[in-house]
């Protein structure tokens, strides 16, 4: 018995699908219509769990096992086991059953295919949307339009073979006319509308007969703006902006093109995605094939999201990294409301300590301009105070020198009128006229060998009075 819903997905209804993958697809399933089933179905591989360190597959989930969810062949809705078909609504309840299980940490979603039917993506993309444990896509060979657009739902994405087949991103549709046939068989076909639908069925009849104008702006058009928009919604971070082929339904080798456009992110084997779940289900951001999970409830992925201008500088060259990055990581984490922390370039802290010695070579000149003794301040105090006056060396001992002449002039003139570094209160001159009284304050220009010979002074005997 025919499987009519595995024909109307793959022969009827609109296909995101790499055209090679098309053609074998629909010469494989005519030849599988026109045989009878036996009960030597092909079947298709269950779900299972494996130890997340050996590999090795379990018959009941021990804790930290991953799952394991397999969907080869085309993409459907429906499963069929008898064409090996899994659906992709089988394939979305398998992750909620490992989502539920305590046991499990995460899946890998083995993911050979080459597209299928736009219809079958929305059933498990709704799934994955919600789930919370980390998920890596392994693909061996080919991994093309409707399959990729389930993968990009996922955390991480490994090729097996360097050649492998990754893209085709795009929408199509393909009528088989069998109508012929049949009638050569002897089938007579009879169609007939109401009066007033005259609409019914008319954008795919034109398409029918050559005319698809209305098939592409009415159907694909619209699909395929949602399908891309999906994928740069999901994967746009890490895609190559600059490359439109991407978008445009081109296919790309897995090795150098696929990773270097970042349609990919690793070759690998099985173990390889199973050891990816691991360590994204661990935190563990070191491995080198590893990438933060981004599920909207998982902590990394909450952190990506928050410091998203702190994560697109990750990998990029010293000299990639400007001023412009800096200010936006500050932004980030000034809006995050976390104090007492500064991203600086290397080249600014460079700068800053240029300046700090600059600023302590004038400090150093200062004292030695000033003399022992003269120190008024502490190194970081001077420091401080020669940072705030922007001083190089040069200017602070220019400043420094400049004072000492002008205490100098000062000073002289003092002397010049009859002052004494010591001066001691006066009465009246002789001629009986007062002058201005002294106090014992010490001049500005007081040093340490002033207070050294008044202490000298002070020790001497006074000579009696003539």
């Amino acid at each position: 018995m025919i499987n009519e819903l595995i024909v109307n997905e793959i022969l009827l209804s609109p296909l995101c699908i790499e055209p090679h993958f098309a053609q074998a697809l629909a010469m494989s399933h005519l030849l599988s219509f026109s045989q009878p089933k036996s009960s030597a179905a092909p079947g298709y591989i269950k779900y299972y769990t494996v130890n997340a360190a050996t590999g090795k597959q379990q018959t009941a989930p021990q804790p930290g096992a991953v799952g394991i969810v397999v969907i080869e062949g085309a993409i459907v809705s429906a499963s069929d086991p008898w064409y090996g078909l899994k659906g992709t609504l089988e394939a979305a309840q398998e992750l909620q059953a490992f989502e539920a299980d305590p046991n499990i940490i995460g899946t890998v979603l083995v993911l050979e295919s080459g597209g299928g039917a736009v219809y079958a993506i929305k059933p498990i993309a709704d799934v994955m949307n919600q789930l919370t444990k980390p998920v890596v896509t392994y693909s061996r060979t080919i991994l093309a339009s409707a399959a990729y657009r389930i993968a990009a739902n996922t955390d991480y994405i490994l090729m097996y073979h360097q050649h492998g087949i990754v893209g085709s991103l795009g929408t199509m549709a393909s009528f088989s006319d069998m109508q012929p046939m049949f009638e050569k068989w002897g089938m007579k076909f009879n169609e007939y509308y109401a009066s007033a639908s005259v609409l019914k069925n008319k954008t795919y009849n034109d398409a029918k007969n050559g005319d698809g104008k209305a098939l592409i702006e009415k159907v694909l058009n619209p699909m395929n703006d949602q399908f891309i928009g999906d994928i740069k919604s999901l994967r746009g971070d890490k895609l190559d902006a600059k490359t439109p082929a991407i978008y445009q339904g081109e296919t790309f080798m897995a090795s150098p093109q696929a990773i270097s456009l970042g349609l990919i992110d690793a070759l690998g084997n099985l173990s390889d995605a199973i050891a990816m779940v691991s360590a994204l289900a661990n935190g563990d951001t070191s491995s080198s094939i590893n990438s933060t999970h981004t599920k909207s409830n998982n902590p990394m992925w909450s952190i990506k999201n928050k410091f998203s201008a702190l994560a697109g500088m990750s990998g990029l060259a010293t000299e990639q990294v400007t001023a412009a990055h800096v200010e936006a990581v500050n932004k980030e984490i000034a809006e995050q409301k976390i104090p007492g922390v500064t991203l600086a370039l290397d080249s600014d802290l460079s700068a800053a300590d240029d300046a700090v010695s600059a600023n302590a070579s004038a400090l150093t000149a200062l004292n030695a301009v000033l003399g022992k003794g003269n120190e008024k301040q502490t190194l970081a105090e001077a420091v401080t105070a020669v940072t705030a006056l922007n001083l190089t060396a040069t200017e602070a001992t220019a400043e420094i020198v400049a004072l000492k002449a002008d205490r100098d002039q000062w000073k002289a003139k003092a002397v010049s009128y009859g002052a004494k570094p010591d001066a001691e209160p006066t009465g009246g001159k002789k001629d009986g006229t007062d002058v201005i009284e002294q106090t014992n304050a010490k001049p500005s220009f007081y040093s340490e060998a002033d207070a050294e010979l008044d202490a000298i002074r002070a020790k001497m005997p006074k000579m009696p009075a003539k």
